[in-house]
């Protein structure tokens, strides 16, 4: 993960976000092709994760703010989805908060 030569992976989570934005906020072929940075949401995740489940969404992704960014599996991002998500995505029985 690189931007203008620069290796960005060990920069934190948030100013990662700070310079997706920043390049997104120009009128790039990113942009007109529908990439969006979705808001950033702090709080509870179990009570963020229910609202989501309510709204009828997949799931949410959640990362530690200050993380750096690995290609791998981390304690630092989860994806949680909902029991829906989780039956359409595995035909077998699936936990409710998946982890990724």
């Amino acid at each position: 993960m690189e931007l203008a030569g620069q290796d960005v992976r060990p920069e934190p989570l948030e100013e990662r976000r700070k310079r997706l934005a920043k390049l997104l906020s120009r009128r790039t072929k990113a942009m007109r092709d529908g990439i969006q940075l979705i808001e950033a949401i702090n709080g509870d995740g179990a009570a963020i994760f229910r609202h989501a489940c309510g709204l009828g969404l997949e799931g949410i992704i959640s990362k530690r703010l200050g993380s750096r960014y690995v290609s791998d599996r981390t304690r630092a991002c989860r994806q949680s989805l909902s029991t829906g998500a989780c039956r359409r995505l595995f035909p077998r029985p699936c936990w409710h908060g998946c982890a990724n």
